[in-house]
């Protein structure tokens, strides 16, 4: 009966068909097309309606590790940070001295005036 359909209808009996905005399944059943098929390629060697094949879409690559992705920017402001580090830490250790009280102050001053004093500069 399915060969029959085959003949009559051809490729539309294999296909589920859209009637009226009505999905109707395929008049022959998946497993009765693949008989079919068989004893064709068995008699003849052929299918006639064998699908075309998809074509491939290209995969897009990863996105990969958002560190690996923002490493170069990083680098580059590490780079420019450290181009000026050696007159920053000169400034910076000239400050500590400046604060640092003196002998004479650290003898006759309490902790209490030496914090206050580094604190106003």
């Amino acid at each position: 009966m399915s060969l029959q359909l085959l003949r009559k209808l051809g490729e539309a009996a294999l296909k589920p068909q859209n009637v009226g905005g009505v999905w109707h399944k395929a008049q022959i059943s998946a497993k009765n097309v693949a008989k079919l098929r068989r004893e064709a390629l068995l008699a003849t060697g052929k299918w006639e309606f064998e699908p075309e094949p998809k074509e491939e879409k290209p995969r897009k690559p990863n996105k990969g590790h958002k560190h690996d992705r923002q490493k170069p920017a990083r680098m580059r402001v590490i780079a420019e940070n450290l181009a000026g580090m050696d007159e920053r830490i000169e400034k910076h250790r000239a400050a500590k001295r400046e604060i640092k009280a003196s002998l004479i102050d650290r003898l006759t001053m309490t902790p209490k005036q030496l914090r206050q004093k580094a604190k106003s500069g």
